[in-house]
């Protein structure tokens, strides 16, 4: 456990995120050149994780690798929504179309990030895999539920 400690509190992710949420509390603002040059980053992370995500994909042999896509993509796609879902029903009640909402914003790929934070551990030709595998899985889990949200609203 302490160790897992000290690993988060050396990630520079999460001091970015913890900065980020006290400047946002605080209600501070970065200098306007300081903000434009941020601004101009985060523009480029989009496209910039594409290249990431297709570079991880150049050369990949799948051999092996249909066993551990398949199960990343079922569990993002069908598991964390049917998690969501009952974790929604439990909570206090809320309104009917936020509960939807919530969980099919749960049913959508991961985000481009996802074989990024992977390369740290060495596993971003999986995660890259299974992102491409999921997004167009997606299609398909997406439009079932989006249909079943509609029956049920």
């Amino acid at each position: 456990m302490a160790q897992s400690l000290r690993s988060v509190a050396r990630n520079p992710m999460i001091w970015g995120m913890a900065a980020g949420f006290v400047f946002s509390l605080a209600g501070w603002r970065l200098a306007e050149p300081v903000a434009r040059t941020v601004n101009l980053f985060a523009a480029a992370t989009g496209a910039l994780s594409l290249f990431v995500i297709g570079g991880s994909l150049v050369g990949l042999r799948l051999r092996g690798l249909a066993r551990d896509v398949s199960v990343i993509a079922a569990g993002k796609l069908l598991l964390h929504p049917l998690c969501v879902l009952a974790a929604v029903l439990l909570l206090p009640p809320m309104a009917r179309e936020l509960q939807m909402i919530v969980v099919v914003m749960a049913a959508v790929p991961m985000l481009g990030i996802y074989p990024i934070l992977a390369q740290r551990h060495g596993h971003e030709g999986v995660a890259a895999a299974a992102q491409l595998a999921a997004t167009v899985a997606s299609f398909f889990t997406l439009t079932a539920l989006i249909w079943a949200v509609r029956q049920y609203l």
